[in-house]
């Protein structure tokens, strides 16, 4: 990158180190101050990677975008004027910048006119929707200002947010039937190429995928939403050499613009890259805007799987500031707080960047042997039992118990004695002492009185055959989520508990799992028909309906 200046530093008089100082030397120190909020120490590195490359004309766009940070409108536009006028005609954005500052400027006549500008030579370019914008409100202060643009237009943006909002739902299907029609219709508009794409790889379509967002890549080779969803395809895919050329790409990119760096250090926490996710979320996070709670948690997490726990306990903090109630930050807080000293290094699953209490998806982990049972994540459960929603608490009986030590056992003896707790609850926490052999009797708190209560169905040593066969049925069922997988068990249970030891014979065991599993989806309203269940598990309707009648007359449904 350009011409190379070389200085000598001598150290303890016989050894001469060499230093290699380029436009990339430069601009990295440019960053560095400019993450410190040192804005003139910052602008002096960046004018040094002008010397180096003088025709280079994102050089003269970096300068102009912390001028105008700094307040210097006039000099940025100065700068702006000369990269289009001399430089690099092409560069659109800096009509967009150059609206921006003279708003800023109070020069609303000319900021519209920028804004026009910006819109006729890039309809479909990055800062679109913001220009619309800027530019309703820029009508409102300059009169006889008149905002033309086409149906046409007007059609795109509707329907590709439409679009967008389906594959946010998970209407992955109707969503590539939008996208596709935008793509045919406006094959520039790469927006909807990027989303397309996203909807055949949610649909499991990976050869679609990667091919639209690499022509993506073919229309405009700076595009990073591009970039960075290959990369997510890449890893999902275990392709790492193609992975490792795209994550060269992205480690070297060190954008301004609020989101790309929200959408690298997105990218960077679904790789795992924790420490590239840690540095883009810290630049966002120390512009000395007011940060929204999903921005600081991201970061929170981003500093603790990369061992700063410093400033994850500062941004969780900060969230407590500006929602004293956030049960979320709270948990963290108490988290950390409690984390032993070799558990400092820890890297918490990619689903605690989620903004929400991860316990669902950390017991489906637990489950399904995704994570290792370690400690902390033990805590996560107990601090969910102690302070957790209906929910919340529910779903930490169910992690509970596949701890299966003394411990647990002790905290779920404590939970029956909580009169607090709700008897649907203590009901949950009664299956789970009694699926873990816990020895009987078990002390329960009922309306202020304490019962003893006996273990509710036989021990598993005298249980029949077939019953087993069952459980393990149960245990190979795909179609439940972990909370109706525990449904399913626990009703089975109940059933052998109340019928013992009049139980009906279980001759058929397909046909109780195929009930079982009807009884359970109607409870969790999910669509269901004995129909599907008999091609399924390749049994009759008929034996289905017949157990199904004898399921719900035992549990009075």
């Amino acid at each position: 990158m350009g011409e190379h200046n070389q200085m000598s530093i001598i150290k303890n008089s016989n050894k001469v180190i060499s230093m290699t100082f380029d436009v990339e030397f430069f601009y990295n120190r440019a960053l560095r101050y400019l993450d410190r909020k040192d804005y003139p120490k910052a602008l002096k590195y960046f004018w040094k990677t002008i010397d180096f490359e003088p025709n280079n004309p994102v050089h003269y766009c970096n300068i102009a975008s912390l001028l105008a940070e700094m307040g210097r409108f006039k000099e940025s536009n100065e700068l702006l004027l000369y990269v289009i006028g001399k430089l690099d005609p092409t560069i659109v954005e800096c009509y967009y910048y150059l609206a921006n500052n003279y708003a800023y400027l109070d020069d609303f006549a000319t900021s519209y006119k920028y804004l026009q500008r910006y819109i006729d030579a890039a309809p479909d370019g990055e800062f679109i929707s913001e220009a619309y914008e800027m530019l309703s409100y820029i009508s409102s202060e300059v009169d006889d200002v008149r905002f033309e643009h086409s149906d046409s237009e007007d059609e795109l943006y509707i329907v590709h947010n439409a679009a967008k909002n389906l594959l946010d739902e998970g209407k992955y299907y109707e969503a590539e039937k939008k996208l596709k029609k935008l793509v045919n219709d406006y094959p520039d508009y790469l927006p909807a190429r990027n989303n397309l794409a996203l909807a055949y790889f949610y649909l499991g379509n990976y050869v679609k995928a990667i091919e639209h967002t690499k022509s993506v890549i073919e229309k405009e080779n700076t595009n990073i939403h591009a970039f960075c969803n290959l990369a997510i395809f890449y890893r999902h895919l275990n392709q790492e050499e193609e992975l490792n050329q795209i994550l060269n790409i992205l480690r070297k990119l060190h954008p301004f613009q609020k989101e790309y760096l929200y959408k690298l250090a997105t990218t960077f926490a679904i790789l795992e890259e924790h420490e590239m996710a840690f540095n883009h979320l810290h630049r966002l996070l120390n512009r000395g805007e007011i940060a929204d709670p999903t921005l600081l948690h991201y970061g929170a997490i981003a500093a603790l799987n990369s061992g700063k726990l410093i400033f994850a306990e500062k941004w969780w903090n900060q969230i407590l500031r500006i929602d004293n109630n956030s049960q979320i930050a709270s948990f963290y807080l108490d988290f950390i707080t409690n984390l032993n000293s070799e558990d400092f290094n820890i890297e918490l699953p990619n689903y605690f960047y989620q903004y929400e209490l991860p316990i669902e998806d950390l017991v489906t982990g637990l489950y399904l042997n995704d994570v290792d049972k370690h400690s902390y994540f033990l805590s996560i459960l107990e601090w969910g039992l102690a302070n957790g929603s209906e929910k919340v608490k529910e779903l930490s009986i169910i992690g509970l118990s596949i701890y299966k030590n003394k411990m647990v056992e002790k905290k779920l003896r404590e939970f029956l004695l909580n009169e607090q707790e709700s008897y649907y609850l203590k009901k949950k926490v009664m299956f789970v002492l009694e699926e873990m052999n816990v020895k009987p009797p078990f002390k329960i708190l009922i309306n202020n009185k304490v019962f003893e209560m006996t273990r509710e169905t036989p021990d598993l040593k005298s249980w029949k055959k077939n019953w087993l066969l069952v459980l393990e049925y149960l245990n190979e069922n795909v179609s439940y989520n972990v909370k109706e997988f525990f449904d399913a068990k626990s009703l089975w249970y109940e059933f052998i508990s109340k019928t013992y030891p009049k139980t009906p014979q279980i001759r058929k065991v397909e046909g109780w799992v195929a009930a079982l599993e009807y009884i359970v989806m109607k409870i969790h309203q999910k669509p269901i028909s004995i129909e599907s269940l008999s091609e399924k598990y390749h049994v009759s309707s008929s034996t289905i309906s017949k157990n199904i009648g004898i399921f719900e007359d035992v549990f009075e449904l």
